[in-house]
Order: structure tokens, then C-alpha cells, then sequence
């Protein structure tokens, strides 16, 4: 399960880091998946461009096609090629840690404290860091680098609604979409012919049915 964690967090790395400034693109949940189900899943929140036509809506969806798919695994593919560690970085006992790991991501630091409830202090896991991006991981270890991820793909791009308190407003035209993205990978000591990869990649667009499809989050719309 560690090569499947650590691909789980590429994905998240390839993310937040791919877009442009404008979208402001920012996790907001890393979910826990296994092999047997097919795809690793992330929770995103993006921000739409604003529509310069007269006539056309503020908020239309943008639906990546299949060559920005494309796109976005190439950019992931990049990340892997540059055999960074993946490099723990504390148990997060530490208040202080864990705010300047987040402080300028307060939709997955808000994210991070509600999962854990009102009543925890500080969320009990471990911060990895891979080149310059850091995230949270409760159901670590990662492996070791990202030499050991032979193949990757980002598959399937789902908006499911608006975030919750970011819905469009006059203030804020464009609103906050969520998007549920898969991917998948395959590790480079199990070198397979493309066409096994994209059975794979197939089989990864399948709705993943270890998560919920409607998080507390998610205003539908």
C-alpha cells in the first residue's frame, strides 16, 4: 500500500502545482483508497476564470479534454522523473509545524482540522514533503522516492458542486468549483506493455466506490 500512497500523493502534488495562479487550485482532500478499487482520488477546489463574453455565464464548468488530461499526466510524469524523496518530515504533535505547513492553504488547513473534530488539538500524523510540496499523511509510510513510480496518469476530472460558503456571489462571481480527480500508476520494477496500462487508465474513470460521492463540502449545483 505505500506505492499506492505515495501515488495518491504525486497526484496531489500535480494539482497544486499545474495551474495557473488565477485558478487557485488547492487540495482538499487527499482520500484513502486501495488498488482493488481502481483509481487514487483527490478533492480539489478551483477557481473558474472569468468569462469575458457578454453573454456567457461568470461560472461556466470547465471539463478538461482529453489532451489536457494528457497534459496533466505528462506534467505528473515530470515530477516523478525528478527522483525527489519523499522525505517525513514529523509526527504532527506540534501545533507549530502543522500551521506553517498550511498557512497558505487555509482550505486544506480547515479541511485537515475538521476531519479530526473540534476536540482534537493537533491532527495525529505524519508530514511528507516531496521537492517543495507538503502535505499530510495519516495512513503513511510513502516509499522512499519517486524513482520507484514507473507510469502515471491523471484520468478523470468530476466536478461535484460549489464549495460550501464559496458559492457565486456578487462579491464573487465565479464561486468555488469542486473537482474529484483520479488517477493511477504503476511502479517501475513492474514494467508493462501500454496496452495493460490503459486498461488500467479505463478502469480508473470508474466511479471509486471507497469514497463518498457527496462530501459534506460540496454544495451541489
Amino acid at each position: 500500500l505505500a506505492f499506492w500512497r505515495s501515488a495518491s500523493f504525486l497526484l496531489a502534488a500535480t494539482l497544486e502545482t499545474a495551474f495557473r495562479f488565477e485558478h487557485a487550485v488547492h487540495l482538499l482532500c487527499n482520500w484513502h483508497t486501495v488498488p482493488e478499487q481502481g483509481s487514487v482520488v483527490c478533492d480539489i477546489a478551483f477557481t473558474p476564470s472569468v468569462s469575458k463574453r457578454p453573454h456567457q455565464k461568470s461560472h461556466t464548468l470547465w471539463i478538461p479534454s482529453r489532451r489536457e488530461l494528457d497534459a496533466l499526466s505528462a506534467h505528473g510524469q515530470r515530477l516523478a522523473s525528478l527522483m525527489a524523496d519523499f522525505v517525513p518530515l514529523q509526527d504532527a504533535g506540534n501545533d507549530q509545524l502543522f500551521d506553517a505547513c498550511f498557512a497558505d492553504r487555509s482550505l486544506r488547513f480547515d479541511r485537515l482540522r475538521s476531519e479530526f473534530g473540534a476536540d482534537d488539538h493537533t491532527p495525529v500524523t505524519t508530514f511528507y514533503r516531496m521537492g517543495s510540496f507538503v502535505e499530510a499523511c495519516r495512513n503513511g509510510p510513502l516509499v522512499s522516492s519517486t524513482r520507484m513510480v514507473g507510469r502515471f496518469a491523471v484520468t478523470r476530472f468530476v466536478a461535484l458542486g460549489w464549495l460550501r460558503g464559496h458559492l457565486p456571489s456578487d462579491d464573487f462571481p465565479t464561486g468555488i468549483v469542486v473537482y474529484r480527480v483520479h488517477g493511477t500508476a504503476l511502479p517501475s520494477a513492474f514494467p508493462t506493455h501500454f496496452t495493460t496500462f490503459d486498461r488500467l487508465v479505463r478502469w480508473s474513470r470508474e466511479p471509486n466506490e471507497g469514497v463518498p460521492q457527496q462530501p459534506d463540502y460540496v454544495v451541489p449545483f
